[in-house]
């Protein structure tokens, strides 16, 4: 039985809608979020209210992150510099970055 306001099924719709839709990609999606921060003088940066370490080197320099579901990378000059686990509680400080092969 439909509702008063639907004329067709679900169904219906998503056969109708079908020859519409185009494929999905061939190779993966990263799904991230790419950010940007300033390293501050004690190797931190601040993201989403949370705090991750960064090599001490590139101290006042600007990073760019990639931020997942459950790890943010930190690149500057195409090299990843620092692996953290996310942090999902707001103000927390990460300072055990994975080591990096």
């Amino acid at each position: 039985m439909l509702p008063e306001h639907r004329i067709q099924t679900v169904g219906e719709d998503a056969c109708a809608e079908l020859p519409f839709l185009i494929k999905l990609p061939g190779h993966p999606f990263d799904a991230v979020t790419l950010l940007s921060a300033k390293v501050d003088t004690k190797g931190r940066i601040c993201v989403r209210q949370s705090y991750y370490s960064v090599p001490v080197r590139l101290a006042r320099r600007e990073v760019s992150g990639r931020l997942g579901a459950s790890r943010f990378d930190v690149v500057h000059d195409g090299k990843v510099h620092a692996r953290h686990q996310r942090s999902l509680t707001k103000g927390t400080v990460s300072s055990g970055a994975r080591p990096l092969s």
